[in-house]
Formats: structure tokens, C-alpha cells, sequence
């Protein structure tokens, strides 16, 4: 804020005009106005150079020197001078330098992402912005990506200048340079070119856009007369019957000349006898019922090839490199009619609009708005006896190229309005392979991945991916995907980790800061008098070692800028965000219920937010993956990253075709995968909950799930047991021998526990009731520690009444208690059980025999410890005579030491309908408990005991 608007008066709001609505609607603002001048420039200068697509990157280059060398005395730009054009190139060291830089790529905006026309990085707060593509050119909405990329440029910078090198490369035709008036005015921008003053234009004066506009009528007719010039060249080869394009587009049977001379461009007949026979079985194949799967199968071992220029030129243009070979197919034929007899149609579009004739061509249009395009009738040779039979390639003609009905209606345009906006986001190299996330479908996006050695041209450019290309690792939901990702943007207003200096952290001393300046000063005159001492140096070998001097100086200068800007920006305040928050706040609704494609301004939102995009652990089979993204915030004090931030997301792909082998194996392996990270709890917390939301589990279809996953591996009975045993160390050591999980085990679980496990579940013989626990074991706790709490003397227990009157339960549960054998209490008749029937207290007989008034119970003796604390009672496969030492930590049967989850109050859920609150029990069903665990069918079941001496009504 400027020191004039510390004591403005602000009682009373600012009218709301029409005029300030609209500049409010257009960027935002502020609720309390300032003064126009606390707008302040939040980089000191933008760097722009452009050249033409049709030009490459050679031009390009040569421009960056032209735009740059007038500031070299400044380090950022010496040091985006070194880079050149690197960061716009299509290769990995262009991937590796945009990476370093933090750069941003420029998309065009009918929303393709597999090309990009520039890039945008910042270094030092000057900002850079390099492209590759039309001044001029249109897209489908009327404007013209570069120069809306200097819009947005201009608004998320607001630089005191911008500087370019000819006016030219801003704009090549007058309305596009008004469309740059405002923003440039706005933000108070100087604009600095080839044909300006040092200071550059102010367009807010009346000098300053008079200048700006013979800029533009200047290179308006510039761009005209280099237009219409080779326009030109065009228009007077085809009135000499020449084709005047690459003969790669030709017809197969024609080529070209070539050569330096007039006639490189006439074409010659293709007499080979490879080329006959190709062109003749493409005419009998056009004549007959074939369709066009069985042609391209049929001429693809006579040599047919795509004509596409980039397919060609990285020789990949065989049929199962393209995408849709019918459709490369289809393009051959109005070929027929050159067969017939020798025309060819040429057609050319109007690069200027408004001409209706021109060099004796009349101009065609399909309505006011279309440009148009001129045409000729091209002869070119036929061999002797023509191609093939005239009645033969008159009916290939009928079946495969009629003339089109002239009453029929015109199609809609193609367009590319809607988009889905992650396609091309998310392509990275890692470990060897290079990764790229494709929208093959309108519904679901596919992640697939290539060796990263097949990633690259031979000329080390980078190529595109195909559908088909490399091995599928994910297939995700369109809708889920964008919903991951529209959770990560509604972190930005959360609070993310960002890289922002320590509040508490010491400030650098002023010393510090004036002894850096003073070595860098000292570096930049040494380095100086390096350079005048060449000029002075009376042979070569000299003049290198003043060279050397020179560059090593220069260096020091660099490193040393460095450490200024690091130590400058701990004294910087916390920097505050420029960016729209109503634009990401919709952008994020938007995303959330986005179930396919998009306006492609979503498309450019994104990638206007988004620096480094990541599916992580993605293959087949995985059912879950993570989406990672450095989302980059325009501040008021320059660009600032967030992140990595990351977020969970359904994985589909399994592998294989429906209804084969390897499918159905990649559902099974996938099953294993899910039964690892839930039931083994190989996942954290956070992807445990993940998972079963996205799986859409519930404690039914859980259960099936992992019983259809492991009744192959261990059968029925072991599975239904582990999936209950709510003790996730005895599930991991039970299954190891069998999934080769390798997840550890907890410290305090006992190897020889671990050891002793897989030799009881065995599938072979193992019986056992459905679950872990069959239940009951709530009510034998409550009986045990009544015992334990009252019983004065623990040989002598309690008196039998006494139990049943404090417990309320009658003679046959006491008595089942006592019972020990082969087959259950009270079924002596039964077959012999698996597992036998252990007594978990003792009955001391009174006068009469143990059903006297006088008869007791007691806890049974621990045989390793010699207490009677046998009061954990656990019918289950593992625990040893089912019933645990509360002292020492054994089991009646057993000398080795349970861990302490063996002790919590675990109980079945046959017994839970049996459960009274009355009773003195009370059951706590457990699903994600307090430790995120998944426990299915067995809970925890608190035990309440009553008092000996509450008074009760005898029975």
C-alpha cells in the first residue's frame, strides 16, 4: 500500500457502476479501494519470442538471441540465455530442463494435450515465455492462443515491462495487437521490441498507442505481402501443372522429381513392379465385397503404408502403428479416380480472407465467414493400358467413392469443444519407463506405460502415445479421477505444505547481505577486466587464459546472485496468492461432478495450475493407486510450489480380454491384492478406509470377497476362520506359506507362535466351526472373574449357590463349564467333536455329592505359573486347551506366550442375540475401530461384573 493511502477516509464504500462491475467480473479485486499506483508490478520485466510452427525451433533460436542480448547485464537472462530453447523441446533434456525450471507448457485451446505450443518459466522473478506457432491464425472460438497467452501472462504477472524482439512476434495482424491494448494498460505494462526506445511505449498516453498502432498496421502488411508472396509460388506451380506439396502426400504409383531445379516439382510415374502390382490389387480389392479390415489385411503385406508425415518420418507407418487403419484405408480412395484417368484434384486454402478471385482462380466458400480455397485439375501420367480394366475401377469407384448428393445436408463442423481434461496432463519418466495417462473412452481414463528408450525419436525428439502402446497398469473412472483431483485443489484453501521460509527462523544480518553484494561486485570486475585483457593479449594462448578467467569469474557471479536472491527471500513477507479464488472454487465444483469430457477452459484452468502430475503405485491388478500433484500459486511475490500433495483413487485394470484366461487370473490376483492391503492390513489406515469406500464394501460383500479370494489357497473352513480372527499377527503368520505376503510381524507376537500357526491351519483335515470364535465366551468371563473377585481363599472358589444367585444362571451353564471330552455337555450319544471340550473351572463336590448345597467352584491351576488365573477363556484354533493365564501369559496346554490382543474381550457372534443387558453383558460391535482395523463376524464384548452382595430376588 502506498504511503497516500494510509490515512485515506474509509467510511464510506465505493458506488457500484456499471463500469467498476465489469472490471470486477472481468479480475477480481479488492473490498477497500487504494490508489491506482498500489497495483504494483509484481515482476520487473516478461521476455517473450515466437516464431512460426512451420519454421522449427532453428528460427526460434536465433530470435531468443535477438530478444535477450540487449539485457545480458542481467543474470537471470544470461542464464535463460544459456538454456536457448532448450526448455520448449520435445526430448528428455527439454524434460529434465522444464522440471529444474518449474516451467509451465502452453496448450493450445481446442484442448489437444498432446502438443504444446510453448512454455512459461520464471527465474529471479523475470519470467519467460518461448513459442512455437501462428501470429495470426485463428481457433474455432476467434482468437489466437499465443496472444491469449500473453493475456494471461500480463494478468498473472502485471510486469513493468514486456520485452520482445521485433513487434512482429507479439502479433502479426492488426486486431490481435488491440486485443493486447487493454490488459497491456491495465497492468501498466511498457512494451520494449526491436523498433521501440529503451523505455518502451506506454500505451495509457496518446504517443505511446499511436506508436503501438503503426506497429501493428506494419506488421499486419509484413505479414501480408509474405503471405500472398508465397501464396504465390502456390498458385503459378499448379497452373504449370507441378505439385507444389511433399510427395510423401501422394498417391502410391506417383513421385516426384525432386532436385534443386523449376521441375522438382513435376510427377513421374511409379513403374516399379511392386508399385503395379500394390496399385492393381487395390483396385480389384475397392471392386469387390471386401470389407476394409480384410483390404488392409489383404495389402499390408504388398506394402501398405499411412502417408501421415510424422509416422513417416519416425517409420512407424505400418497398419498396426495407426490408430484406425480403416480410416488410413479410406483415404486411398479417391485415388480411383486418379487411376481412371490421371486428374487429380488440387485444392489449396486461402491463407487471407475477403479475396473472391485471385490470379485468375475463383475463390469457392461454404459460407461468408470460410476463407475459402482455390482448386485445379491436375493431369498426372497413367502407364500403357492405364492401371487396371476403366469398367473395373468405374465400379471400385461406385462402391468406395460416389459422387456425393449435392441435395444432401452439410455436416456440423468437427470440433474439439469438449474435451476430458486429464488426458496428457499426466505424463512422466521413471525408473526406466515413461508413463502417460490416456482417455481412450468417453467414461474411464487408462494409465500406460513404455520402455523410456522407446520414448524417443532418432533425432532424440519425443514421440506420442498411441492407444495401444506399451502395457496397461491402470484404468480409472472418469468421475472418481476428477473427484481425487478436485479434492487436492480444495487443499489450497486447507492450508498445504508450500515452500515458504520458517516465521521463527532467524532473519540474515544486513552484514551478511552487504558482504555478498561486495563479492559479487569484486567477481563482476574481475570478469570485466578478463574481457579487456582478450582484446589486449598479444597471441592465443593468452587470450585463452583471460578466457577462461573470464567464464570462471562469471560463474562466481551466477552463485553468488544465487545466494543474494536465497538470503533477499527470507526477508520477503509471507507471500499472498493472485490467483482468482472464485475461479479455482469452480473449477473444483466443476471437477466434482464431472463424469466424462469438458469445456476445454477446464482443460487450461488445470494445466494453468499444475506443474508435476503423478499416478503412483499403479499396475494390474492394484486396486489402488495415488494421485500426486506440485500445483504452482501466482503470488504477489512471485511463484510459489505446493506440494507434492497426493490423494487415493480406485484402480480398475486387471489385464487380459473378457472372458479369458488371463482375465480371470487378473481378477483372482486382484482379489489377493485386496485380501493383502484389508485382511493382512498391508495398507495404511488412510488406503484401508480408501479402499473399502471405493470397493463399496459392506460387511456382506466383504466377506465374500476375501472367502472367494482364499478358499482356492487354504479352502473353506481355514478361510472363514482367518477372515473373523479379528488378530491381524495370527492372520499374517497363518497365510505366509501360502501368499508369500512378507508383511512383519508386531514385536510383541512370539516366534514360536509365529512358527506353531501354519501348522494349525492346514487345509488338509482342519474342521472347525463357521468363524474364529463360535461365542459364548462373554458369559464364561463373567463367571470366571466373579470367581476370581470374591473368592477368599482361590483353592476353595465360591459356594455353587452363591454363583448362580450373583449370575443368575442355572445348573447346566455352570456345569457345561466343568465338562471335559470328545463330545459336547449333555450329548454323550454325539459324534465325537474336532476339537475337544476342555473344563474351564473345577467343581469341588459338597456333603451329598456335587450337586449339593454345599458344593464350590474354583479357578483351574495354571500348570506353568501355579495361579489359578486362567481367566481368559477363547475357544479358538490357536489358543491351546482355550483357555489363557492372565499371570503369565500361557495357555492351559501350552508354554508359549500369547501377545496381548489374545486377551481383550473377544467373543463370537453366535452369542450376540443371546446378549441381555440385564444379563450383566454388553457388546461393542467393532468395524473401524480407534486403530482403523477391519474386523468382520467376531467383536469385543465388555464383561460386567456384579457385585457378591447386591441384594437379589431368590429364585
Amino acid at each position: 500500500m502506498n504511503e497516500q493511502d494510509l490515512d485515506r477516509p474509509t467510511h464510506r464504500r465505493p458506488k457500484k457502476t456499471k463500469g467498476r462491475r465489469r472490471a470486477a467480473k472481468q479480475s477480481g479485486g479488492i473490498d477497500t479501494p487504494v490508489t491506482a499506483g498500489s497495483f504494483a508490478h509484481r515482476a520487473p520485466a516478461v521476455f517473450v519470442a515466437r516464431e512460426s510452427d512451420l519454421y522449427g525451433h532453428m528460427l526460434l533460436s536465433k530470435m531468443v538471441e535477438q530478444t535477450l542480448d540487449p539485457f545480458m547485464h542481467i543474470p537471470a537472462v544470461q542464464a535463460a540465455a544459456a538454456l536457448g530453447v532448450t526448455p520448449l523441446l520435445r526430448t528428455p533434456e527439454g524434460d529434465r530442463v522444464r522440471e529444474e525450471l518449474n516451467a509451465r507448457l502452453l496448450y493450445p485451446s481446442d484442448g489437444s494435450g498432446r502438443r504444446f505450443f510453448g512454455v512459461r518459466f520464471e527465474i529471479d522473478g523475470y519470467a519467460f515465455q518461448y513459442g512455437l506457432t501462428t501470429g495470426a491464425g485463428a481457433t474455432l472460438q476467434g482468437d489466437n492462443d499465443w496472444v491469449e497467452s500473453l493475456v494471461e501472462l500480463l494478468e498473472d504477472y502485471r510486469p513493468a515491462k514486456l520485452i520482445a524482439g521485433p513487434a512482429a512476434r507479439l502479433a502479426r495482424i492488426e486486431p490481435l495487437f488491440v486485443r493486447l491494448e487493454a490488459p497491456l494498460k491495465a497492468a501498466r505494462t511498457a512494451v520494449v521490441t526491436a523498433e521501440t526506445p529503451e523505455g518502451g511505449l506506454d500505451l495509457r498516453t496518446q504517443a505511446g498507442l499511436d506508436n503501438w498502432r503503426t506497429l501493428a498496421r506494419a506488421a499486419q502488411a509484413d505479414y501480408h505481402a509474405s503471405v500472398l508472396r508465397m501464396f504465390t509460388g502456390v498458385v503459378y506451380e499448379i497452373k504449370n501443372n507441378r505439385y507444389p506439396r511433399s510427395p510423401i502426400a501422394l498417391y502410391p504409383g506417383y513421385l516426384k522429381r525432386g532436385g534443386k531445379k523449376d521441375d522438382r516439382n513435376d510427377v513421374l510415374l511409379d513403374d516399379s513392379p511392386e508399385t503395379k502390382a500394390f496399385v492393381r490389387r487395390f483396385i480389384e480389392l475397392a471392386a469387390s465385397d471386401a470389407t476394409d479390415d480384410e483390404i488392409v489385411a489383404d495389402l499390408t503385406p504388398l506394402g501398405l503404408r499411412s502417408r501421415h508425415p510424422q509416422l513417416v518420418a519416425e517409420g512407424r507407418n505400418a497398419p498396426e502403428h495407426v490408430d484406425d487403419p480403416r480410416r488410413m484405408l479410406r483415404s486411398l480412395y479417391p485415388a480411383l479416380r486418379t487411376y481412371r484417368d490421371g486428374t487429380y484434384l488440387f485444392q489449396h486454402e486461402m491463407p487471407l480472407p475477403d479475396y473472391d478471385k485471385i490470379h485468375g482462380f475463383d475463390v469457392f466458400r461454404t459460407n461468408p465467414h470460410d476463407p475459402g480455397f482455390i482448386q485445379k485439375v491436375l493431369q498426372f501420367p497413367l502407364p500403357d493400358g492405364g492401371w487396371h480394366d476403366s469398367a473395373l475401377i468405374e465400379e471400385a469407384i461406385r462402391l468406395r467413392d460416389p459422387d456425393p448428393d449435392p441435395n444432401a445436408t452439410v455436416a456440423a463442423p468437427l470440433t474439439r469443444d469438449t474435451v476430458k481434461p486429464l488426458a496428457g496432463l499426466f505424463r512422466w519418466t521413471d525408473a526406466g519407463h515413461e508413463y502417460c495417462l490416456l482417455a481412450n473412452d468417453a467414461e474411464s481414463y487408462e494409465l500406460r506405460r513404455r520402455p523410456a528408450p522407446g520414448a524417443t525419436k532418432a533425432s532424440g525428439g519425443r514421440r506420442r502415445f498411441d492407444p495401444n502402446d506399451g502395457e496397461l497398469v491402470g484404468r480409472f473412472d472418469a468421475g472418481r479421477l476428477h473427484l481425487a483431483v478436485a479434492q487436492l485443489l480444495r487443499r489450497l484453501g486447507e492450508g498445504v505444505p508450500a515452500a515458504l521460509p520458517c516465521p521463527a527462523a532467524p532473519l540474515p544480518s544486513d552484514r551478511l547481505l552487504t558482504d555478498l553484494r561486495q563479492q559479487r561486485d569484486d567477481a563482476q570486475r574481475q570478469a570485466d577486466a578478463a574481457r579487456q585483457e582478450v582484446l589486449r593479449a598479444s597471441n592465443e594462448d593468452e587470450k585463452e587464459e583471460y578466457r577462461e578467467l573470464g567464464k570462471e569469474q562469471q560463474q562466481e557471479v551466477r552463485r553468488l546472485n544465487a545466494e543474494i536472491a536465497r538470503e533477499e527471500a527470507k526477508r520477503r513477507p509471507v507471500p499472498r496468492t493472485t490467483h482468482d479464488g472464485t475461479r479455482i472454487a469452480a473449477l473444483v465444483k466443476i471437477l466434482e461432478d464431472l463424469p466424462g469430457a469438458a469445456d476445454t477452459a477446464v482443460a487450461r484452468a488445470l494445466r494453468g495450475l499444475v506443474r508435476g502430475a503423478r499416478i503412483l503405485d499403479a499396475g494390474p491388478t492394484r486396486p489402488l493407486a495415488r494421485v500426486e500433484m506440485t500445483l504452482a500459486i501466482r503470488t504477489d511475490t512471485g511463484s510459489l510450489n505446493v506440494g507434492p500433495i497426493s490423494e487415493p483413487v480406485k484402480n480398475r485394470a486387471v489385464g487380459g480380454m473378457p472372458g479369458t484366461d488371463p482375465r480371470r487370473q487378473g481378477f483372482a490376483r486382484r482379489n489377493v491384492n485386496l485380501l493383502e492391503a484389508l485382511l493382512l492390513e498391508g495398507a495404511t489406515e488412510d488406503e484401508r478406509k480408501e479402499l473399502w469406500e471405493t470397493e463399496g464394501f459392506t460387511a456382506r460383500s466383504y466377506t465374500r470377497r476375501m472367502f472367494a479370494a482364499l478358499e482356492p489357497v487354504v479352502g473353506g473352513q481355514v478361510a472363514s476362520a482367518l477372515i473373523h480372527c479379528p488378530i491381524i499377527d495370527s492372520r499374517r503368520a497363518a497365510l505366509e506359506p501360502y501368499l508369500r505376503h512378507g508383511i512383519p510381524l508386531g514385536d510383541g507376537f512370539a516366534p514360536e507362535l509365529a512358527e506353531e500357526l501354519p501348522r494349525i491351519y492346514v487345509p488338509t483335515g482342519f474342521s472347525w466351526t463357521n468363524g474364529w470364535c463360535p461365542g459364548g465366551m462373554a458369559r464364561e468371563r463373567q463367571v470366571l472373574a466373579l470367581i476370581d473377585r470374591y473368592a477368599t481363599v482361590p483353592d476353595d472358589g465360591l459356594a455353587t449357590a452363591e454363583v448362580k444367585q450373583g449370575l443368575a444362571i442355572d445348573d447346566t451353564a455352570l456345569y457345561r463349564m466343568a465338562h471335559e471330552g470328545n463330545r459336547p455337555y449333555g450329548r454323550p450319544n454325539a459324534k465325537p467333536s474336532p476339537a475337544p471340550w476342555y473344563a474351564r473351572v473345577e467343581i469341588l463336590p459338597g456333603p451329598g455329592g456335587p450337586r449339593s448345597l454345599g458344593s464350590r467352584v474354583r479357578i483351574r491351576r495354571c500348570p506353568h505359573c501355579g495361579e489359578r488365573k486362567l481367566l481368559q477363556p477363547l475357544r479358538v484354533p490357536e489358543v491351546a486347551g482355550y483357555l489363557l493365564c492372565v499371570n503369565c501369559r500361557r495357555s492351559l496346554r501350552s508354554a508359549v506366550r500369547y501377545p496381548d490382543e489374545f486377551f481383550l474381550p473377544w467373543d463370537g457372534p453366535q452369542s450376540l442375540t443371546r446378549r441381555r443387558p440385564d444379563a450383566g453383558t454388553a457388546s461393542e460391535k467393532v468395524w473401524f475401530s480407534t486403530s482403523g482395523r477391519i474386523i468382520v463376524g467376531t467383536s469385543l464384548c465388555t464383561v460386567h461384573v456384579p457385585s457378591l452382595h447386591a441384594p437379589r430376588r431368590r429364585k
